[in-house]
């Protein structure tokens, strides 16, 4: 499993490249409004990232064949999507409470 932490600090966004051949890929997510906050659980993910991919939520990684680009964005409405940008389509797959 997979843990990562975002926080609002960095542009409200966690991103990293993750090979296509890790789906499904179970994740667990926290988030933090800043490096020095307390960290809470948005949940534990399984992934399928072709799924994704298919559906427009990530992006290949350019120059790293096999692999995509995951990004979770926490909005201004608390909740966090996956999405390749802003103008892209979101998923909205939990909150920060």
């Amino acid at each position: 499993m997979r843990n990562w932490i975002g926080n609002d600090s960095s542009a409200r966004n966690h991103h990293g490249v993750v090979p296509l051949s890790e789906s499904p890929l179970r994740i667990r997510l926290s988030w933090k409004r800043g490096p020095n906050d307390p960290t809470r659980l948005v949940g534990e993910f399984d992934l399928d990232l072709r799924a994704l991919l298919s559906d427009g939520y990530v992006r290949e990684e350019r120059g790293t064949p096999g692999s995509i680009r995951l990004r979770f964005y926490h909005g201004m409405d608390g909740m966090i999507y996956v999405q390749t940008n802003a103008k892209g389509p979101a998923l909205w797959i939990g909150k920060v409470l």
